[in-house]
């Protein structure tokens, strides 16, 4: 018996009883699968959040404590023939931060942007500065080129800064985005680490 009426208000199947039984095992078996992949998809980290996060840097005056020497030297950043005008520029001595300056001042006489960065040691001879140049706006961390040698008690010369070349080191694979069970550290963030 087919009818497409209104009894009471309410809108009467126009199938069989047979057929109505059919189609509501069909939607409540696409209803079960939805929301079973709504639940996997929910429960899947959204995206990893990659921000960049400068190290710990220690203040010149905190290092002039621990260390006996120091030298001053003046630098410009380039990656190929671009000068970076901002970022921070972290001096390395065996693996430890000994030095920074956060942001590039502008030389007057020639009008460039130079990174003037006081380096701290005890060793006089045989350590070499390693530097990281850290691009704040594009959340990118450059190597650079160049090592030096650590001088103490030299004088910065403004118009004639040390050229760094700067680098980006390709990442060949990131890990711990999503756990292979699916459900541990749902919260997932990358960590860079160098």
């Amino acid at each position: 018996m087919k009818k497409i009426l209104s009894e009471n208000r309410r809108l009467l199947y126009t199938g069989t009883h047979s057929e109505f039984r059919l189609e509501r095992r069909t939607i409540k078996g696409f209803k079960i699968i939805f929301n079973i992949i709504l639940a996997l998809f929910l429960s899947m980290p959204m995206g990893a959040n990659a921000t960049l996060t400068l190290p710990a840097i220690p203040s010149n005056s905190n290092l002039a404590k621990r260390f006996e020497l120091s030298t001053e030297l003046i630098f410009r950043v380039k990656v190929g023939e671009t000068y970076l005008p901002s970022g921070a520029l972290i001096a390395y001595i065996n693996g430890e931060i000994r030095g920074a300056q956060t942001a590039s001042v502008k030389f007057p006489p020639t009008g460039i942007n130079v990174y003037k960065v006081m380096v701290f040691n005890n060793k006089a001879i045989d350590d070499s500065i390693r530097f990281k140049y850290y691009d704040v706006f594009t959340d990118k961390v450059y190597d650079i080129k160049e090592a030096i040698a650590f001088v103490p008690n030299q004088v910065p010369d403004y118009a004639n800064p040390i050229i760094l070349n700067a680098f980006c080191q390709p990442i060949d694979k990131v890990t711990g985005l999503m756990p292979e069970n699916g459900k541990e550290n749902l919260n997932a963030t990358l960590d860079l680490f160098w």
